[in-house]
């Protein structure tokens, strides 16, 4: 504790250690199926670690098609720096801290920094990544646990309709569908945000109910109350209260009467449905990043909370690219017309970071997905029939709910159930974006999914039957019959670069071979001192 000029002043500021650099250089290879989340990088950045610089290139192989695809194949890479603060033990700095440490919790047990797990080398994720252990030994699952915490980050993000992936699954998480068309149509949507909600007050506290039917002879028996007194009252008092409206038989219709009862709206209620709109807007930028509803209240009432950005992973930088096709044809005379397609990609990202107080992991990863087409969307120009069903500028702008239900022909005119709901959009969505794909001739596809030589120049993903579930937001399994070799992992990614590291990791000089230089060097040399009296 400081005490100069008389003041206690508590210390906070950690000692200056010296910084040292460290670089570690990438070098990867593997094979992966599209429709996948595929890690190629993954790095343990220490606590208080820097990253001056860092970058990280890419280039995605495609083996041979059976015939060149006429749509599209997208290419994705990231970079994610996971806290270790983001793993799902950890309930805050504090315990955090003090399970660096190895210190008790406040709930009195050690929480452990680092947790194991068997490794399995036949396990798609550690295969995939191409990390080695002996068979069965407990490994480090930090590059596990940080590749699940940033699937499950960019789930939420993407719609809290999707669920968060196993924790401890060594299986690699579908990819996400890249440029969707109908990225705009979602399950549900919150009216209340759209519409506003206003208080209303009556002036009449007591309304008058109508609509019991009367007979000629007062019913026998007595009826509890119904305001919660458990009281009862004589049925012909019961009878007497209520207008006459019918007689026995003709059925029961129970309503109040607000006709005759005033109805105010204050102004202030207005004004609060109008600020609660813009605060909903803010809320909603929260949703899916931060996942404590206490922290988003903060948040919201303008209160900092530093440590919450490191509870979730961050993006470091991202690269995006389409596949390039090359053709190549048989040179033999018997075989001139067959030719064989090869894709070829590459990406590169640059990136670099503070001092992370909380180290983690830094990991890189790409997906690969191919193009969807949804060839049988509904042409409003086929479609609609009758000039009501044309926007309307006048009733479309006085519209105090410009939202719409979305039926499932809109996404495939043949499917089964043609008028359910497959969700809701925004007023019009179909007219302000138009995007269709019109694949037609021998190429056309046909109204069951069966087998045609032509359409092997098609990469189709679409599900029969599309539904606004979890396989409209990420990738299912995806058929691979356009390759050559549809059994063998048909893209292989090459990842070269470095990562220069800046931090508190004392690095010690470089050795030489032993040797008696310093030996020989000595024996030339004085070592006797002078004794001086007493």
């Amino acid at each position: 504790m400081d005490m100069s000029k008389g003041v206690p002043q508590v210390r906070t500021t950690p000692n200056q250690m010296p910084r040292s650099i460290r670089a570690a250089a990438v070098r990867g290879l593997t094979s992966c199926r599209a429709g996948k989340t595929v890690p190629v990088f993954a790095d343990v950045m220490l606590r208080e670690d820097a990253v001056r610089s860092g970058q990280i290139n890419v280039a995605i192989s495609m083996a041979e098609t059976v015939q060149p695809l006429m749509n599209g194949i997208h290419a994705l890479l990231q970079v994610h720096f996971i806290p270790w603060l983001a793993f799902e033990r950890f309930d805050g700095i504090d315990d955090f801290n003090r399970s660096y440490q190895k210190v008790p919790s406040k709930t009195g047990a050690v929480v452990p920094f680092f947790q194991t797990v068997a490794f399995d080398r036949n396990a798609e994720f550690w295969k995939t990544l191409g990390c080695h252990a002996v068979q069965g030994a407990q490994v480090n699952s930090q590059y596990l646990e940080g590749y699940i915490a940033l699937i499950n980050f960019l789930r939420r993000s993407r719609s809290d309709k999707i669920p968060d992936w196993p924790a401890g699954s060594t299986t690699l998480a579908p990819a996400f569908w890249r440029d969707n068309r109908f990225a705009h149509v979602l399950p549900d949507f919150d009216q209340a945000k759209m519409d506003g909600e206003v208080a209303l007050q009556f002036v009449n506290q007591k309304l008058p109910i109508r609509g019991l039917a009367r007979g000629a002879v007062a019913p026998a028996g007595s009826y509890n109350r119904t305001d919660g007194s458990n009281s009862s009252v004589p049925a012909a008092d019961l009878r007497a209260a209520f207008a006459d409206v019918g007689t026995v038989g003709s059925g029961m219709s129970v309503f109040a009467e607000l006709m005759g009862s005033g109805v105010t709206v204050s102004l202030s209620n207005l004004d609060l449905a109008r600020q609660t709109q813009a605060f909903a807007a803010i809320r909603e930028s929260f949703n899916g990043k931060v996942t404590d509803d206490f922290i988003i209240d903060l948040l919201m009432a303008g209160v900092r909370v530093p440590d919450e950005s490191l509870r979730q992973p961050v993006l470091l930088g991202q690269s995006a690219t389409m596949l390039g096709y090359n053709e190549r044809h048989a040179t033999d005379g018997a075989n001139l017309q067959k030719s064989v397609t090869t894709g070829m990609a590459e990406l590169s990202v640059r990136f670099a970071t503070p001092a992370m107080n909380t180290g983690g992991v830094i990991m890189a990863t790409v997906q690969i997905v191919p193009e969807q087409m949804f060839e049988r969307v509904q042409d409003l120009g086929l479609s609609i029939t009758d000039v009501d069903l044309l926007p309307q500028a006048d009733a479309d702008f006085l519209d105090p709910e410009k939202a719409e239900i979305v039926p499932n022909a809109h996404i495939d005119v043949l499917h089964s159930a043609p008028a359910g709901i497959f969700g809701y959009a925004p007023l019009n969505h179909a007219w302000a974006m138009r995007q269709r794909t019109l694949i037609g001739g021998r190429f056309q596809r046909p109204v069951t999914n069966t087998f045609t030589e032509a359409r092997q120049r098609l990469w189709a993903v679409e599900q029969v039957n599309p539904a606004l579930n979890t396989d409209f937001f990420v990738v299912p399994n995806l058929p691979h019959t356009v390759f050559a070799d549809t059994t063998a992992d048909p893209f292989e990614i090459v990842t070269i670069g470095q990562i220069q590291y800046e931090g508190l990791t004392v690095i010690g000089p470089r050795l030489v071979e032993k040797s008696d230089d310093y030996a020989q060097v000595l024996s030339e040399v004085d070592t006797s001192r002078i004794t001086q009296p007493a």
